[in-house]
Order: C-alpha cells, then structure tokens, then sequence
C-alpha cells in the first residue's frame, strides 16, 4: 500500500470514529455524555436483554416493537446535557396495516418520533408514581456514573414492566 493510501484510509477511518461518536455527542457535553450511555447505561442494558445502538434501545419482542429512545433537550451545551427517555411500543401487525395505507411511514417507528395513534408513546416520567416528566443532567465536570445508576433503575422499574405488559398483551 502506498502512501497515499495509507493516509486516505487512516482519514476514512477517522471518519467513521468521528460520525459514530457524534451520534453520542453532537459536540454537546461530549465526554461525560458519551461516556455514561457507553460505559453506564447501554452495557447494562444490554445485560437486561436490550439491543441497539447509538441512544436507542430495542426490547426483544416478536409481537411489538418495543423501544427506548434518548431525547436531548433542545437546550443542552457544551456544560451540561439535558435528556429524558421516550418510551414506544407498536403492535407489529397493526404498524404494518398502517403502513399501507401511510406509505410514508417507516418499516418500524422510532422512539423519538410521535406517530399518533399508531404507537403507544410516553416520556419515562410518566410511568413513575408521581407521573411528573423526569429530566436528567450530566454536566461536563460531573461524575456521569450516578445518572446512569438513575437511569437504569427507572428502566428496571418503570419503563421494562410496560414494555413487557405491552409485548405479551
């Protein structure tokens, strides 16, 4: 291999860091952010029984599509990463009845996208007793590792039950 094609993949390659990365970070708090979704939070879910990549999160279901999704707040920078956790379970069958005669819709939803009354969608907080929408903050200077603790107990506790009640309804 040449020179230049060492350099051309080298940079092919740092490419493909850098985009895989930004889906963690969009320059937002980078660090701890990335950090708690790929050292706290996605192993950890991945030990549940989650799937995924990036900040979405797929329960094993052969009847639904069950989903976690991360959503960032629109006010979130540099210092400091405001999320919550959307919550999505479509039935199989009827998502794809919908589909044909809503072409525009996808081959399964996203966690962070509203569909109506095709998907049964909620924030994390509502599931809690209380049912206050719940935020969580990870700050450029934090220890992320209490967060992610957070949040994955309120998986466990109140997003994995629902997920579960919907698959087996």
């Amino acid at each position: 291999m040449t020179v230049r094609e060492r350099a051309r993949t080298a940079a092919m390659r740092l490419t493909v860091i850098r985009r895989r990365s930004s889906v963690l970070s969009d320059g937002l708090c980078p660090g701890p952010f990335a950090d708690m979704i790929k050292l706290g939070v996605r192993p950890r879910l991945k030990a549940l029984g989650f799937t995924g990549s990036g900040t979405t999160f797929v329960w094993p279901s052969t009847s639904c599509f069950s989903q976690l999704g991360i959503q960032r707040s629109q006010f979130s920078n540099r210092d400091a990463l405001t999320f919550t956790i959307n919550v999505t379970s479509a039935d199989r069958s009827a998502w794809d009845l919908a589909r044909e005669s809503r072409p525009h819709l996808p081959a399964k939803p996203s966690p962070n996208t509203f569909y109506g009354t095709h998907a049964w969608q909620t924030r994390i907080g509502k599931l809690f007793p209380d049912g206050e929408d719940k935020w969580w903050t990870v700050e450029a200077d934090q220890d992320w590792q209490s967060v992610a603790d957070e949040v994955v107990d309120a998986v466990i506790r109140h997003a994995l039950p629902e997920l579960r009640r919907r698959s087996s309804a």
